[in-house]
């Protein structure tokens, strides 16, 4: 196994020579292996370790074990801790996705503190066939098929040439202690389902089924790379960019047969979803002045052509809300409905979508930025709290905070949209009938 890993270093080419190299620590079995075989095959290693604080007490063991094991073998130890929760909160993404932004974006850091030439990952070829098929399932284009490359910028994963097993049996033969995580045997997460129940089952049909796979995405990768010369022929015909705006040709897109895949590859990259995608194709014969959303970006159709550009600060505009207003398309796209409270209700508790007390608001109610001065009372609180305060608790930076709205009603604050609706207009079980306000992307 050692000489193959070396080999798929020189082959991948990456790491230099006698280089230094950030390795992610863990203290799992793929880390602990990985550090391991590293410095056996004479690369000088940096540890960092990330605890997430995702599994109470198992995350400080985890930390506490990798700091006495660097200790020990007299490696030098980068460690931090993360308010996960609450990032992934703030920023509206998943803990999974908060997780990875947080550890890769610190590892950038310490690569470019210490001068190391890369960030070693632990992932191995199991993970890389997982991966595929979480990918199929959710449904994805050809990238998605590629699996995990062995290089990702200064990110590199020479452990992709082994198997799971074979990393398990390289720690007992070596006598490599590691930890274990718990969740790894709780189904209720997708990958781990596809580890401990379908791969199990695939492997039935195909006993050589992870290595099938991984062979798959070394060919789909070079596949890959023919169909974006292809995508990037295409943009330069169908796409003009001037300024910070883009300008799709919708005769020239329709006259593609292939204009779905062609769509997708123009705009993903600003955020647009598949649904979305699929709605401005079917109204490229419709009327001009359709828009469609993403987080930071609109599409707009003209007469011949879909324009891209970024949503510009509207900190000034201010949108009405009536008492029968259904929709509003500006600052952001917000949709109302009104329905009467049964025994059975659940209380919303989405980031994007909240309930509220529709007897306690007075019309009309208004939808603006964030002013200073600006206070209300957070749900499960009773006293005010300023925003600027509420603000800080929440670890938002200035753009952020410049891109946050409220719902007003008669002045006081309704909702601090995507963070938290005010105490006062909760739903309890003296309301009727309730208010359900979600944030549309499209």
């Amino acid at each position: 196994m050692l000489n193959r890993i070396k080999s798929y270093i020189e082959s991948e080419k990456l790491i230099h020579e006698n280089g230094t190299v950030v390795v992610g620590l863990s203290g799992g079995a793929d880390s602990m292996v990985m550090l391991h075989v590293l410095r056996k095959l004479g690369y000088h290693c940096l540890a960092a370790h990330c605890n997430f604080h995702l599994r109470m007490e198992e995350s400080d063991r985890d930390e506490d074990f990798v700091r006495k094991y660097c200790f020990s073998q007299n490696i030098d130890l980068y460690s931090i801790d993360f308010e996960t929760v609450e990032y992934a909160k703030t920023n509206k993404i998943s803990i999974e996705m908060a997780a990875r932004e947080l550890r890769y974006g610190w590892f950038e850091e310490i690569r470019k503190k210490t001068g190391s030439e890369a960030i070693v990952v632990a992932h191995h070829a199991d993970d890389n066939a997982e991966t595929m098929l979480l990918n199929l399932v959710r449904g994805t284009g050809i990238r998605g098929l590629t699996g995990i490359g062995p290089k990702n910028g200064l990110v590199i994963r020479p452990l992709l040439c082994v198997r799971r097993y074979e990393i398990e049996n390289y720690a007992l033969e070596n006598k490599i202690e590691y930890i274990t995580d718990s969740t790894n045997q709780e189904n209720e997460y997708q990958r781990n389902k596809l580890r401990n129940q379908i791969i199990p089952l695939l492997s039935e049909i195909n006993p050589s089924v992870v290595q099938t796979l991984n062979d798959n995405a070394v060919r789909l990768r070079n596949t890959f790379s023919v169909y974006e010369q292809f995508v990037e022929e295409k943009r330069n015909l169908i796409v003009e960019k001037k300024d910070e705006e883009y300008f799709i040709d919708i005769e020239l897109l329709k006259n593609e047969s292939e204009k779905e895949t062609l769509m997708y590859e123009f705009c993903r990259e600003f955020g647009f979803h598949s649904d979305q995608i699929n709605s401005i194709l079917q109204s490229l014969k419709g009327i001009s002045g359709k828009k469609w959303y993403a987080t930071d970006y609109i599409i707009t159709k003209d007469r011949k052509q879909l324009i891209i550009k970024k949503i510009e600060s509207t900190s000034d505009c201010e949108g009405q809300i009536d008492i029968n207003t259904e929709v509003v398309f500006e600052p952001i796209k917000l949709s109302f409905r009104r329905f009467k409270r049964t025994a059975d209700y659940q209380i919303e508790r989405s980031f994007d979508c909240v309930h509220i007390d529709e007897s306690l608001l007075k019309y009309p109610l208004k939808l603006r930025k964030v002013k200073t001065g600006d206070s209300f009372v957070p749900y499960g609180m009773k006293g005010r709290k300023k925003l600027s305060d509420f603000f800080i608790d929440l670890k938002l930076n200035a753009y952020q905070k410049a891109k946050t709205y409220v719902l007003v009603s008669d002045s006081e604050i309704v909702w601090v949209v995507w963070h938290r609706v005010d105490n006062r207009y909760a739903v309890t079980n003296k309301t009727t009938v309730i208010l359900e306000v979600k944030i549309c992307s499209e």
